[in-house]
């Protein structure tokens, strides 16, 4: 079999093997309840979807190499000769997938998922996929020395991060990692490297096949498992486009390439650092999440990222070409793009806007005082301490009304109400936000957070006019309070029946809440499934 012939069989072949896998994956997922069920206010959907179609993205990347390493062909031997970087392809490819699964299914924390990626990341340089040198423009390559490891692994965990937080909206992070291989693609034909072809000639099937069921409005979704795989192949990809690359943009290539996923990290970053938020919480500050509070629809903020994606993808095969001044061409237009997405984004207002160190400053005391709520009431559950903690958590937020219910007794409930002071800036009229937010223990119910929030209003936007603030990031805070909340109660539990006393009764019904004013807009909470 010819090495073109063997290119489009295995093409095919993914491609094939995801549109089949893709729907058993699916029911297999709804059938054991593998769903992401829409309770986070960061979600944009508005059903429970299947959410580990990174596992029909392996099979449809795998089954084709692992077919072709088997049988009598032009790859096989190449396939054996690199047999170190043909293992760590597949063994780091499937524990980062092994890891973004059990993150689907069971949860885990962002130092647990930090500390596996960088294991994997030790794994693909005991493999070989090493940066040793840079080269920037027309330099000397530029030897790494001991610093050759620590960012070959800052590399492989910063690209698996960066699609996996991209990875937003329908059909997104596929879509991107697919605009993400061209250059790299084109980068391994100009080089002939055989081997970086077929494994881009792969995952290009694969991921086609599964944006058939990816694409708004998805079917399922790719979950930690297919955000993992995808990134950690395309930084191996863009290490091995550049072993042994004399390229003088050997570095800028795959940067451009990836432009979108580290742009959107990167700016998330800081917009965290600037708002006091913890670098490892969750917001609603991504591209994705700006586009649609301006006003677009999911499909079309999806279209206006694949856009974006193309130019950097144009910009990166711009470097590629031989001389000065296409590569100073490509890195001036690249800081034209990065410019535009910012301004009218509204990210630089946002991180250096006069509001932001009272913004800061809030958002640091607010997630102190999670801590105290989590660690410091004392058992067995003192209702005034909890009354007290989270009247300190909430003092801050533009909320009219907040009120915990917990269970006392069987069937009966107590109400902690917490009014919050009326912000300033409320005129008569202005409509109010219900949300509301089960608390959970151990699987049980015991109680429910309610709280009426004041939608503050931008005066300043120079795009759409005055528009409202995204409620979603207050939505998000109160999140993280319930969270506290019941980590707090979890551990009063355990000590309570090890001192042998009793907490409230768990509640066993549907609890209810009356509205505590005529102008609350009765919505469905974000948080309801």
């Amino acid at each position: 079999m010819s090495i073109s012939i063997s290119y489009t069989v295995a093409l095919g072949t993914a491609f094939l093997c995801a549109l089949l896998a893709t729907p058993w994956v699916r029911a297999t997922a709804i059938r054991r309840g593998w769903l992401d069920n829409a309770h986070s206010s960061r979600k944009v959907h508005g059903r429970p979807t299947p959410r580990v179609g990174g596992l029909a993205i392996a099979v449809a990347f795998y089954v084709p190499l692992i077919g072709l390493l088997l049988t009598q062909n032009s790859f096989a031997p190449l396939l054996r000769q690199s047999a170190m970087q043909t293992f760590g392809l597949f063994l780091g490819g499937l524990m980062a997938l092994g890891l973004g699964f059990w993150d689907d299914l069971r949860g885990s924390t962002a130092f647990s998922k930090l500390g596996g990626q960088i294991a994997i990341a030790g794994v693909m340089w005991v493999c070989g996929y090493q940066v040793h040198a840079i080269r920037l423009l027309d330099s000397d390559p530029i030897p790494l020395g001991w610093l050759a490891l620590p960012i070959t692994v800052l590399w492989f965990v910063g690209v698996i991060n960066a699609l996996n937080l991209i990875d937003g909206l329908d059909g997104l992070a596929a879509g991107i990692a697919l605009f993400a291989i061209l250059p790299l693609l084109v980068v391994a034909v100009l080089a002939g490297k055989a081997m970086l072809i077929l494994t881009m000639v792969t995952l290009v099937g694969a991921l086609l096949g599964f944006l058939v069921f990816n694409f708004h409005p998805a079917s399922i979704f790719m979950g930690d498992s297919g955000s993992h795989l995808l990134g950690l192949v395309l930084a191996a990809a863009a290490i091995a486009s550049n072993q042994k690359n004399q390229a003088a943009v050997a570095v800028l290539v795959p940067l451009l390439a990836l432009g979108v996923p580290i742009l959107d990290t990167l700016l998330v970053v800081l917009r965290r650092r600037a708002r006091g938020l913890p670098l490892m919480s969750a917001d609603r500050g991504h591209l994705h999440h700006r586009l649609m509070h301006l006003g677009l629809s999911h499909r079309d903020a999806v279209l206006t990222l694949y856009l974006l994606a193309s130019a950097f993808t144009a910009l990166a095969l711009l470097a590629n070409v031989d001389g000065r001044l296409s590569t100073t061409l490509a890195l001036v237009l690249s800081g034209v793009v990065v410019f535009l997405v910012v301004h009218r984004s509204r990210y630089a207002r946002e991180v250096l806007g006069p509001h932001m160190p009272q913004t800061r400053r809030r958002n640091r005391e607010f997630h102190r005082s999670l801590k105290g709520l989590s660690t410091e009431i004392p058992a067995p559950g003192s209702l005034r301490a909890i009354q007290h903690q989270l009247g300190r958590a909430v003092a801050e937020l533009p909320i009219r009304h907040l009120e915990l219910e917990l269970a006392d007794g069987l069937a009966a409930v107590r109400r902690i109400p917490l009014t919050a002071p009326v912000s300033p800036s409320r005129q008569p009229g202005d409509r109010l936000v219900r949300w509301t937010r089960e608390i959970r223990v151990s699987g049980e119910t015991i109680g429910q957070l309610i709280a009426v929030l004041e939608p503050s209003v931008d005066p300043g936007d120079d795009l759409f006019g005055a528009r409202e603030h995204d409620p979603g990031e207050h939505y998000i805070l109160l999140e993280r309070l319930c969270d506290a909340l019941e980590r707090g109660v979890q551990r009063i539990q355990v000590q309570s029946e090890c001192a042998d006393h009793e907490l409230p009764g768990v509640v066993r019904q549907t609890l209810t809440f009356e509205a505590p004013a005529a102008d609350v807009r009765m919505g469905r909470s974000p948080a309801a499934p």
